[in-house]
Parts: structure tokens; sequence; C-alpha cells
């Protein structure tokens, strides 16, 4: 998809061109004709300048860089906790701001430690979240779907699930919590020239994190 381009720099030609004359016949205008003796052939030396154009730079096709991403305890500004919990069907505990550049950019959301909970539901422990969201900003619309592509065709199970018809998405299975064995299904969506990946820890179905995306999608 991405072009490479070389810079082509002007060049000068020095083009030797050879002129037969025939005796008695002018050269050029205002040039007598070969005198006795002369060899009937007449070197002449021009110079030729060629300039090409430049090719349009190629656009970037990554993320604009904002910065290292750091996490610090706080509520998700894209999903209150109740949510989150209803759409993936989880306990939730604490929860997790990431920001980048001074900007939010997603957040995590980790299970109850409750034992009264926590065994009974299978939930993990208290340095795994069930869910995350994270977001990337991108130069232009064609870099932001080619990077939700990938994304998603880098899992496993791609398909197309749209959450409308100016919001575009994929459903995919990927490695999230360990213990899953790289079948956490994740959904990736773009709204704009920003792209939105929701990630959980659930196996057997695409229908809580796609719901998790449904529920954010205005926030960006």
């Amino acid at each position: 998809m991405v072009l490479s381009a070389e810079t082509i720099i002007g060049t000068v030609l020095h083009v030797i061109r050879r002129v037969s004359v025939a005796a008695g016949v002018a050269i050029l205008a205002g040039c007598s004709a070969s005198g006795p003796g002369s060899s009937g052939d007449r070197t002449i030396q021009s110079t030729t300048t060629q300039t090409l154009t430049r090719p349009p730079a190629t656009p970037s096709t990554g993320p604009i860089a904002a910065g290292p991403t750091s996490a610090a305890a706080g509520g998700c500004p894209f999903l209150d906790v109740t949510t989150a919990a209803d759409d993936l069907g989880v306990r939730m505990g604490n929860t997790e701001v990431l920001s980048s550049g001074g900007h939010v950019v997603g957040c995590r959301f980790y299970a109850t430690q409750d034992p009264a909970y926590r065994t009974s539901e299978h939930l993990p422990g208290p340095d795994q979240p069930v869910l995350q969201i994270t977001s990337s900003r991108f130069g232009d619309v064609t870099s932001a779907h080619n990077s939700m592509v990938r994304e998603a065709e880098a899992g496993a199970n791609a398909r197309g699930d749209n959450l409308s018809a100016s919001v575009e998405g994929i459903a995919f299975q990927t490695r999230f919590y360990p213990a899953d064995g790289g079948r956490d299904w994740a959904y990736t969506f773009r709204a704009g020239t920003t792209v939105v990946t929701v990630t959980t820890v659930q196996t057997d179905t695409a229908f809580d994190a796609r719901a998790v995306a449904s529920s954010i999608a205005g926030g960006f």
C-alpha cells in the first residue's frame, strides 16, 4: 500500500553531436564552409538541461506519535463501571486510565477480588485486566482503516461487523489473558481518523467486546 519515492535531481546532459558538413555548405548561418585541407567534419558541443519533478511525498501510515503511555488509578471517561460490568458480564473492581501526551487514550478494568465472587466466577487476579480500551489517531482515514484491518488480521477469526453505516468495525480473537491461549475476543473500530480497540477476557463470543465498543463509540 505504501509507495516509496526517491529524490530525483535535475541532471545536466552534455551531448556531443557530430555533424557531417560537406565542403562548400555553410554549417551555421553566418559561418563559411570548410576551407581547403579541412576534414569536412566539425564537432559542435552544446548543453541541454533536463529538470524532473520531485514526486509527492507519501503520507505516513503509522499513528500520530503522542509520547509514552502511562497508567494511573481513576475512572474511565469513556465508560462507567456499571455499563462495563453489564456489557461484559463481569463484576468489576479497580479501574485505570491510560494517558499519552496529556490526553486520555484508553482505560483498563479489573475484576473484583472479593473472594465471594472470584472463585465461583473464575475471575482473573488483580494484575490481569478483564477489559481494555485503547485508541490511536492517524493522519488520514485510509491509514486508520488500514491499521484497523492489520490489527484484526494479526489475530484470528477476524470478521467484519460494523457498528453502523458510518462506524466500521472488525471482531477478532487475540492474546490478552495468557491463560486463555490467544482465544480472547476483541473488537476494533474506526471513528473518523481514530482507531479504537476493545479487548476482553471473554473466549466464547465477540458479543461482549462489540457491546462495549457500541457503548463508547460516541466518545470518539
